[in-house]
């Protein structure tokens, strides 16, 4: 099932500064990166090899690859694409099931019926013709398209063969990935394979097809060479140009980091050679970039806690008045005492209050600390150092409440001796005081309290630039019932306040005759948003989710770096017992804590009976 949020680039359409050069994968679910990280797709692995390749450019590679694809629907939309960008290269990257045309626009081919590669040992003639246009398309705008057939197994050889000649005879470049993987990478097809129930590509397959592609790249393409200014200071100029013109600046930084990454290692293994690219002070622009992200990341917290104050409004509200006119009181009874402290005043002051009766109620009125000058003071100190509170009607109102009350306490620290002798006050002074005292404390709470519920929407920055919301989902299953096999579709959909960015969609296979699973998904970095979390209705397995065969049994949400060891908070939910199972979890207006995962490395190691488990599974996917 494919969607607009089934595209790792959903709107990124802007165009790039000039300086930037503009390479744009394309293809299906491969090129997409089903089943890995975004890190880890094919379209991250070249943009991480052509800036190696091209020292002195600055690559960016979009990924425009869709699931559930075939060649025209990656190729029209290119197409059109390419009337509004400017895109310097493409790489269409296709496999053997991408030729059934109208596959899923209403018709369903069984197997060997149907559109295919071959016709009489030759390549058929709707992919013949449609390999023409993507030559002419490419002169048209020119651009250098490199095709490449993604596979790694033998079945598919008088394909890749086929699509082989007819691109040599219209003049495209083309990559034969099979013989490369097959001969050259060393892949078994373990490593080669996401998961244990997904048999696309990993990403280890992904890093090595990058590799090749990058070197046919290069032998097809040379882009002009870039102005005199070193690589490190273009780099921030066009992350402060791509951010003027729009672009968001966390997709802008995490590119300039790979970018520096990969720049980084090309300095290294040219430091000594004559002739090598100008690369400046890369250490330099990392730490302008790094300012920047601080900066950006700092304006988006407090624009998340400017909306979370706002969703407590009413509770926040309330707080406020009552601290208000807590504060209200203490300050009537400060000037109470700042001017009239004499015995006659004093007593018929305090005769008024003793009439009422409330303060005699409930052992309001407490015997006076002899350091009650230096507590006041402490807490006149306390109350003004900086809070954690952003902007906003709310904020504002807080540090106010927060002003006065610190005003309220240095005028009475100024009535107060070093060491109160309360014995020694007047009888009547001395029940003014411990009135003021008892309002000093009741302030201080509301105060306290309402500082404590604001931090609550505090978000807590990073150690480190982030750019990826991680969720981790437990997956467990009812041991007492047998198993039944199949696969469902486990599913992240979130919906972005914070940074503005549209709806995102990952999906990952489950196996359902696990026993228990850990699903790692890396989205767009998320501070503020809905989350939902499970297997959609469309899929058949979600009704074992809801008899309890299978069931989602925690789920983790943070962010962090992705293999960064835990060092703070997480999101964790769990099931109620006794609840009523559900395939499908919903987290509104969820701000997402900063943290870190356990590497997970480990998690999906396998023993060579794994291995074997793997290879059985992923011949009946692909067979």
């Amino acid at each position: 099932m494919a969607a607009i949020t089934e595209t790792r680039d959903v709107g990124s359409t802007l165009p790039l500064p000039e300086t930037v050069r503009r390479i744009c994968c394309i293809g299906d679910s491969i090129t997409y990166g089903q089943g890995v990280a975004p890190r880890q797709t094919l379209a991250m692995h070249i943009a991480r090899f052509a800036n190696m390749a091209y020292p002195d450019q600055l690559v960016w590679v979009d990924n425009r690859g869709q699931s559930s694809g075939n060649i025209w629907h990656s190729w029209v939309p290119f197409t059109r694409l390419a009337e509004d960008i400017r895109y310097d290269a493409a790489v269409f990257s296709i496999c053997n099931n991408d030729s059934q045309i109208f596959e899923s626009n209403s018709v369903q081919y069984s197997d060997g019926n149907g559109p295919g590669w071959l016709k009489d040992g030759e390549l058929a003639p709707l992919l013949r013709r449609t390999i023409a246009d993507f030559v002419r398309t490419a002169g048209k705008r020119d651009l250098c398209l490199v095709l490449s057939f993604y596979t790694l197994w033998d079945s598919d050889a008088p394909l890749v063969e086929g699509v082989r000649r007819e691109c040599e005879s219209a003049g495209l470049p083309f990559v034969d990935l099979l013989h490369y993987l097959k001969e050259e990478s060393a892949l078994s097809i373990a490593e080669f394979v996401a998961s244990p129930f997904d048999g696309h590509p990993s990403g280890s397959g992904h890093n090595a097809a990058a590799r090749r592609i990058v070197e046919v790249l290069k032998e097809h393409w040379q882009p002009p060479s870039a102005d005199g200014i070193s690589v490190a200071e273009r780099l921030v100029r066009t992350c402060d140009q791509a951010v003027q013109e729009g672009w968001s600046p966390d997709e802008i930084f995490h590119w300039a980091f790979l970018v520096l990454d990969a720049k980084e290692i090309v300095a290294r293994r040219q430091r000594a050679k004559a002739g090598s690219a100008s690369f400046g002070d890369l250490a330099g622009a990392r730490a302008a970039i790094e300012d920047r992200y601080r900066r950006w990341i700092a304006d988006r917290h407090a624009a998340v806690q400017v909306r979370l104050l706002y969703e407590r409004r009413e509770e926040l509200w309330t707080a406020l008045d009552r601290a208000y006119i807590s504060i209200r009181n203490l300050d009537e009874m400060t000037f109470v005492l700042e001017h009239f402290q004499d015995g006659p005043t004093a007593e018929e002051l305090w005769g008024i209050l003793d009439r009422a009766d409330y303060f005699n109620q409930e052992k309001r009125l407490q015997k006076l600390p002899s350091d009650l000058r230096a507590q006041l003071l402490e807490r006149a100190e306390a109350v003004m150092l900086p809070s954690a509170v952003a902007g906003g009607p709310i904020a504002a109102e807080f540090d106010k409440v927060r002003r006065d009350l610190g005003g309220a306490l240095r005028r009475l620290v100024s009535l107060q001796p070093e060491k109160l002798q309360a014995e020694a006050l007047d009888p009547n002074l001395k029940r003014l005081w411990q009135v003021a005292h008892y309002l000093v404390n009741t302030s201080w709470n509301y105060v306290a309290e309402l500082a404590r519920s604001m931090a609550e929407t505090a978000p807590v920055s990073p150690d480190t630039s982030v750019f990826s919301t991680l969720v981790d989902v437990w997956v467990e299953r009812d041991r007492r019932r047998p198993k039944r096999g199949g696969k469902f579709n486990l599913t992240v959909t979130m919906d972005y306040l914070e940074p503005a960015r549209p709806r995102r969609r990952s999906m990952l296979w489950g196996g359902a005759d696990e026993d228990a699973y850990v699903y790692r998904f890396e989205m767009p970095l998320l501070l503020l948003g809905d989350v939902g979390i499970g297997v959609p209705a469309w899929d058949d397995l979600h009704k074992r989710f809801l008899d309890g065969e299978l069931r989602i049994a925690r789920v983790e949400i943070a962010n962090g770096p992705p293999d960064g060891p835990r060092t703070k908070r997480s999101f964790v939910w769990k099931p109620i017992n006794g609840v009523k199972p559900v395939h499908w979890l919903k987290l509104d207006r969820m701000p997402v804590p900063a943290g870190a995962f356990n590497k997970t490395a480990d998690r999906f190691s396998l023993s060579p009976r794994g291995r074997e488990r793997i290879l059985e599974r992923v011949r009946k996917l692909w067979s």
